[in-house]
C-alpha cells in the first residue's frame, strides 16, 4: 500500500495455493485474477479470482479438455472484458491452445495458423492485445521453417506474422512480449545471432533493436520487457555487465544503456523476472536477486531522479522466500512468489 505489505490469502475457500503462481492480470473493476501450477481437489489446474475481500475459482478449463496437469503462464482480457489464458495445457487432439473466458464459460479458440498449429510439445508464454483488439501470442512453437513465429489471432482466425527479422530468425523462445501506443511490437526471449536481442515489428517487417549497451551486450537470455509513458523500452534477464551482475537496459533513440545494478547497497545478484510501471512513472523490478539478509525483494527505480530504492522482503514475518517472477500494479503492488518446495 506505499508503505508496507500484507498477505491477501492463500486462495480460494478450501483450495490452497499449492503451487507456483505464474501470471497475474486484473479487470476494469480492479478484480485480482490469478493463474500458475497451482491445482484444485480434483488435481486441475484453474484461474484464480480476487475480489478485494474473497478468492474464488472461475473454473478448470474448457469442457472439451480441463486445464490438466498443466501450468497457466500467462493472462490478459480485451477490450470487451474476456479473459485469455495461454500456457502449456492442449485440447482434444493434443495441440496446445489459447483458452477464452466470457464470464460464464471457457472455450477454445482454436490451436494456431492452420498451416502449422500449437503442438502438443510446444507451449504458449506470453499474450497480448494491440489497440484494434487483435490477440497476439508468443512462445515456444514452430512454422514449416522449424522457426518461432508470433501468431496472430483477429478474432475469426489465426495467422503467422513472420518468423523475425531476415538475417536473424527466431532460433529459440518468446519470453516476452509489449505493444506500443502505435502498434509496433518488441518480443524478446531466448532466441540471438550473436547475442540475444530484442526484436521489433513494425508495417509488417521485423527488425533488430541491437545487442544491449555497447558496454555490456546481452550476453543472456531476455525475460521481461516494459515500455514507459514516454514510449522508451526497458529490458531485464539474465544477462551480465561488467562486474557480474545483472543489470537493467533502457532503448531510447536508436541506443541501448543501463540504468543500473540495482539499488547502491545491493546490487542485484540475480536473474530479473519481472518489470512494470506504476501511474507515477516509477519502475518495479522482482526476480531471483536478493538483499543483505538473503531475501527477495522488490526493487524501485525513480526514473526521475535516477534513483533505486527496496521496498521491503515481504510482509511482516514473512519474507519473500523464493524468486519472484511477475509484479502487476493495480492501484496496490501485488506480487508473486514460487512456493517454497518448488524450484
Amino acid at each position: 500500500n506505499g508503505r508496507i505489505w500484507t498477505n491477501i490469502g492463500s486462495g480460494p475457500a478450501g483450495i490452497l495455493f499449492n503451487h507456483a503462481i505464474y501470471t497475474a492480470t486484473h479487470d476494469a473493476q480492479g478484480r485480482i485474477y490469478v493463474g500458475g501450477y497451482f491445482s484444485n481437489h480434483a488435481g486441475n489446474q484453474y484461474v484464480a479470482s480476487y475480489d478485494g475481500h474473497l478468492w474464488s475459482t472461475i473454473g478448470s478449463g474448457p469442457v472439451a479438455r480441463k486445464f490438466d496437469n498443466a501450468s497457466i503462464m500467462d493472462l490478459t482480457f480485451d477490450v470487451n472484458g474476456r479473459l485469455y489464458a495461454g500456457g502449456y495445457f492442449a485440447n482434444k487432439q493434443d495441440h496446445v491452445y489459447v483458452a477464452r473466458y466470457n464470464g460464464n464459460i471457457w472455450s477454445d479458440i482454436g490451436s494456431g495458423p492452420s498451416a502449422s498449429p500449437f503442438e502438443f510439445r510446444d507451449f504458449i508464454d506470453v499474450l497480448a492485445f494491440d489497440a484494434s483488439g487483435q490477440l497476439y501470442v508468443g512462445g515456444y512453437f514452430r512454422n514449416n521453417s522449424k522457426h518461432q513465429y508470433i501468431a496472430k489471432y483477429n478474432g475469426y482466425s489465426w495467422s503467422s506474422i513472420g518468423d523475425g527479422p531476415s538475417n536473424t530468425p527466431f532460433n529459440g523462445s518468446i519470453r516476452a512480449m509489449v505493444i506500443d501506443k502505435s502498434g509496433k511490437i518488441y518480443v524478446a526471449g531466448d532466441f540471438y545471432a550473436s547475442r540475444q536481442y530484442v526484436a521489433k515489428y513494425d508495417d509488417g517487417t521485423w527488425t533488430s533493436l541491437g545487442h544491449g549497451p555497447e558496454s555490456c551486450p546481452f550476453n543472456s537470455s531476455i525475460q521481461s520487457l516494459a515500455l514507459d509513458a514516454e514510449g522508451k523500452l526497458y529490458a531485464g534477464g539474465f544477462f551480465i555487465n561488467k562486474q557480474h551482475h545483472e543489470y537493467v537496459a533502457q532503448y531510447h533513440d536508436g541506443n541501448w544503456r543501463s540504468i543500473g545494478d540495482g539499488p547502491e547497497d545491493n546490487p542485484f545478484n540475480g536473474f530479473i523476472y519481472a518489470l512494470t510501471f506504476d501511474a507515477a512513472g516509477k519502475l518495479y523490478v522482482g526476480g531471483r536477486f536478493t538483499n543483505k539478509e538473503g531475501h527477495q525483494y522488490i526493487a524501485s527505480y525513480d526514473r526521475h531522479h535516477h534513483h533505486w530504492s527496496n521496498i521491503g522482503s515481504g510482509p511482516g514475518m514473512t519474507p519473500f522466500n523464493d524468486e519472484i517472477e511477475w509484479i502487476k500494479t493495480v492501484n496496490l503492488l501485488h506480487i508473486k512468489m514460487k512456493h517454497p518446495d518448488t524450484t
